[in-house]
């Protein structure tokens, strides 16, 4: 599960975008998608952007972080949740802790 991940390339990357997307916004919404995607619009080299490389990049080479994380989110799956955020919230602690994880593989292959 953690291997989905969804980004995309704005046309015009100058385009001031509010600080949360909403799927009430029309200039985002066309009508045939609310409660289908989560995307996180982020600026590349962004600290947020980094973060999700090195986790991304953590999760592919250690098996038992990627068992962790996976073993996380499909606990999480069965709940119900009021939103998204709270789904999101709930696994932080977890993601919180494989990025410390994946700091010190980084730190430890990077020498």
């Amino acid at each position: 599960m953690p291997f989905r991940r969804y980004f995309f390339k704005l046309k015009n990357p100058d385009i001031k975008l509010p600080e949360i997307v909403g799927f009430d916004d029309l200039d985002i919404n066309k009508g045939n998608h609310k409660d289908c995607f989560h995307i996180h619009m982020v600026k590349i080299d962004s600290d947020f952007w980094i973060k999700q490389l090195l986790f991304r990049n953590y999760l592919r080479n250690n098996i038992k972080a990627r068992k962790e994380y996976e073993s996380v989110k499909k606990t999480l799956a069965k709940m119900e949740w009021d939103s998204i955020n709270d789904y999101a919230e709930a696994k932080s602690s977890c993601i919180s802790k494989l990025l410390e994880e994946g700091k010190k593989y980084e730190d430890l292959n990077s020498s």
